[in-house]
């Protein structure tokens, strides 16, 4: 059985982080921006979308690379099948980031979720329920100050596909700003990217090409798969792009996600491709560089990929320059680019100057000249530390035996919710 079977089996990769956080309490989130923590100048900004998601749990608004940005979408609130909304709360702060993000001129949207087949089904088969919807939508936005709606349902059924396209063209004419997640594979025919892309943003969730149920282990995101690479499956990042134009997406309002997260597998080989044996979880950017750096960083060269072999496990996960071959790739291709989820690579400012190097109009698009800057005009992340993992005390990768989210329900209950493993 191939990988993309298995990722066939979940919802999506946002329901997949969602439904683990929700068994742990999240950081306590701020109730005002600390006024004395240093930010960027404000600049020209990008010239294309680049769009990043600030999810609930782990919310610092000070840390927000807030001049590489043209977006922020506060998720999540959930809604019902009968069109009310929960979890509200999570937008608390969305008035707060709307007065950080004003002198860089990054829009604030509001993300809502729902990633129940069965519960998308009655919703967008429900006009009274919808007008629910997009009225709360529309009193959110304007309580909040927000500029616009992230509309995020995973596992949207095929049967519902004109309703899903109704829905967004009334609620794009009601508010400002319209983005809606969509897949990096479109399994049911579910999706209509060409008129969707006429009245909304279209943020490719491009990952979860390999998962924790993979049969296999592989990259979260690789830029090539199929013939010519090492993998059999076709799809791949590259793939999808190509698959969205030919269906008519306009690649001027499509961006593409990529994941600042991997995931370890339980392996007992060091092949590249190798079966899973079982997932270690989730892996952010910041601390699997860290373990890399001490376990032997390799590169898969097919998919332009980067991992490493732990003790008994095999680690896929993201790199700037992985980052940054993907930036180029979606920029050459005419799109803007975005993020699952900010903080996860540790408020690396090496990644955001590597990113504004390619999405600003100062920028270039040779990677050669996207090099480490000593006078950076991002803000230094107030959990600075200089963290080190010691092999000898931690085994494999530094995961514990009940994988990766083990150090993660740990990190969670620290009050700035620490993105590396000590």
């Amino acid at each position: 059985m191939f990988f993309w079977f298995a990722l066939s089996a979940f919802a999506g990769p946002h329901a997949d982080w969602a439904a683990e956080m929700a068994q742990f309490p999240p950081s306590p989130r701020q109730s005002l921006a600390d006024p004395t923590v240093p930010r960027p100048p404000p600049t020209p900004g990008p010239d294309r979308l680049v769009y990043g998601y600030q999810a609930y749990w782990d919310a610092n608004l000070d840390t927000v690379p807030w001049d590489a940005l043209s977006h922020l979408a506060m998720f999540n609130a959930n809604v019902e099948s009968n069109g009310t909304l929960t979890d509200t709360d999570r937008w608390d702060e969305a008035a707060y980031a709307v007065a950080l993000g004003a002198p860089y001129d990054v829009k604030i949207h509001l993300c809502v979720t729902n990633f129940s087949t069965s519960s998308l089904t009655s919703l967008l088969g429900d006009p009274d329920a919808l007008s629910t919807l997009e009225d709360a939508l529309v009193q959110a936005v304007n309580d909040t100050g927000a500029h616009g709606v992230n509309i995020d349902f995973e596992g949207l059924p095929s049967s519902r596909r004109q309703e899903m396209v109704d829905f967004v063209i009334r609620l794009a004419s009601k508010v400002d700003e319209v983005a809606v997640a969509t897949p990096a594979v479109d399994w049911s025919d579910a999706w209509d990217y060409a008129v969707l892309s006429q009245h909304a943003d279209l943020f490719i969730m491009g990952y979860g090409y390999h998962w924790s149920g993979s049969s296999e282990s592989g990259p979260t995101d690789p830029l090539y798969a199929g013939d010519g690479t090492v993998w059999s499956s076709p799809w791949s990042l590259s793939w999808t792009l190509d698959d969205y134009l030919a269906k008519g997406a306009d690649p001027a309002r499509v961006i593409v996600g990529l994941p600042l997260y991997g995931y370890a597998y339980q392996t007992s080989s060091t092949d590249v491709p190798t079966p899973n044996l079982g997932s270690n979880g989730a892996v952010f950017m910041g601390s699997a560089n860290l373990d890399a750096a001490v376990w032997g960083a390799k590169y898969e060269e097919t998919s332009a990929s980067p991992y490493f072999d732990g003790v008994g496990e095999q680690v896929w996960y993201p790199t700037v320059d992985s980052v940054e071959e993907r930036v180029i790739y979606a920029v050459d291709h005419g799109m803007g680019i975005g993020f699952w989820a900010l903080h996860y690579d540790d408020d690396d400012p090496l990644l955001w100057e590597r990113v504004q190097a390619h999405t600003t109009p100062a920028g270039t698009t040779d990677p050669t000249e996207s090099t480490p800057s000593t006078s950076s005009t991002h803000s230094d992340p107030l959990t600075t530390v200089d963290a080190r993992v010691d092999p000898a005390a931690e085994e494999g990768c530094g995961c514990s035996t009940s994988g990766h989210y083990g150090w993660v329900s740990w990190m969670v209950l620290l009050p700035l919710f620490a993105r590396r493993r000590r």
